[in-house]
């Protein structure tokens, strides 16, 4: 009986199965250099971006997207527009420098970049389409995508222990907001007889100005940087702020049924409080937002803060 040579079946098979496969994209561009970097002028530092490569006579008046990513969040798109072809090459070089690429008096962080760069056929026009559908059928192009250190690492270090601070504050901040909702919601309950005037008084008053103030202070950092070194902890404070007033409404109910004038409270019944349905449940969603933002930065809010927040959860 013949001996079967299963390593060399394995390598024919192989063979024919990469030959039947069709590419599912077509290089028709290449990226020979990307620099992204502060440029210091006499009204302050730019953010530039230069792009250069080479591109098949196919890209001619075509145009390329380019996106900017910091820690894995969409910063920025850009419009790359190359040059016409002439009718002898196969292939031109193409260059563009953006700057700057952030708004005024924005701050960049330092670290890594991610640029990624590809050729949407979707915003091509329609002549153009027709060319490539007729060279290339239903093949896509290829994407590029690499990654660019701005700044140094001692820069970055700095940075992000600046930018802790500023989140840290902001938990205590919106904490001891937190802390004064739960102290008004057990005097309100308290209070015989109920006097809503002061409730209502504070609400308007003190606590949604004191939430309005973190609101703006976390708008503001944002604002100020080009891109955000811990976008979870921003994101999960600026919920916090939300979560805040539903749950001092929310509150509003429980305070008013407890004495008695459901008709006064008819109005709050519509608001949405994400689902939750209890103090305990508004407890853990703050408690899962805290969670993100010590994972993110890396820190123990109970080293941090003193307690596990929120202040008197636990």
């Amino acid at each position: 009986m013949p001996k079967i040579n299963f390593i060399s079946l394995f390598i024919f098979f192989s063979l024919l199965s990469l030959l039947a496969q069709t590419p599912s994209d077509v290089s028709v561009f290449e990226i020979k250099k990307i620099k992204l970097q502060t440029v210091e002028y006499p009204w302050g530092a730019e953010l530039g971006l230069l792009i250069s490569g080479n591109a098949s006579a196919v890209l001619s008046e075509s145009c390329l997207l380019v996106t900017i990513f910091y820690s894995n969040v969409k910063i920025k798109d850009l419009d790359l527009f190359l040059p016409k072809a002439s009718s002898e090459d196969s292939s031109f070089a193409f260059e563009k420098l953006w700057e700057p690429i952030h708004s005024a008096y924005q701050i960049a962080p330092a670290g890594e970049y991610s640029i990624v760069v590809k050729l949407s056929l979707q915003e091509q026009t329609q002549k153009w389409k027709e060319a490539w559908y007729s060279k290339y059928k239903e093949k896509t192009p290829h994407s590029y995508e690499g990654t660019v250190f701005l700044g140094t690492k001692e820069t970055l270090e700095k940075q992000r222990a600046e930018h802790k601070a500023f989140y840290i504050q902001a938990i205590k901040n919106l904490n001891e907001i937190y802390r004064e909702l739960h102290q008004k919601t057990h005097q309100a309950k308290a209070q015989k007889p109920f006097q809503p005037n002061l409730w209502l008084g504070w609400f308007q008053g003190s606590f949604l100005e004191s939430v309005e103030t973190e609101k703006v202070k976390l708008e503001q950092h944002k604002n100020k940087h080009f891109a955000l070194l811990y976008p979870k902890t921003f994101h999960a404070l600026y919920q916090y702020v939300d979560v805040l007033v539903r749950m001092a409404r929310f509150n509003a109910i429980h305070i008013y049924q407890y004495h008695g004038r459901n008709r006064e409270i008819e109005h709050l019944k519509n608001i949405d409080f994400f689902g939750m349905r209890s103090f305990d449940e508004f407890i853990s969603y703050i408690q899962a937002l805290h969670s993100q933002c010590g994972l993110e930065m890396g820190i123990s809010l109970r080293k941090e803060l003193g307690y596990l927040p929120p202040p008197g959860a636990y």
